[in-house]
């Protein structure tokens, strides 16, 4: 399951997961309140929210499945995307080393 969350996310989800209900310490009150609104729409709480005002929190069966299988919280890798930027670079090396050799030997 591919989700990306933020380092405040990540605290807050933490903290939500473990210790429930509970702003944790170093998160503002807004940052709490967007972070729940984030997490409920990807579907890893659920919330009651009174328009600006978190009544409720918990983690939904998603946030506690992904919690248990990634405990550390850590965003996935685009491995098409290392390949991709691995074999551009690899390609770039082959041709300029391709244009020293050919030089050279023109040259000498």
């Amino acid at each position: 399951m591919k989700i990306h969350l933020t380092k405040d996310e990540k605290t807050v989800f933490r903290s939500i997961v473990l210790k429930g209900n509970e702003c944790p310490a170093g998160i503002t009150g807004a940052c709490y309140f967007l972070c729940v609104v984030s997490l409920q729409q990807k579907g890893l709480v659920e919330a009651v929210i009174n328009y600006n005002e978190i009544i409720d929190v918990k983690a939904s069966y998603i946030g506690i499945a992904y919690f248990a299988e990634s405990p550390a919280l850590r965003n996935p890798i685009d491995w098409y995307r290392v390949i991709t930027t691995a074999s551009i670079i690899i390609t770039a090396l082959a041709t300029a080393l391709a244009l020293f050799v050919a030089c050279r030997a023109l040259k000498g």
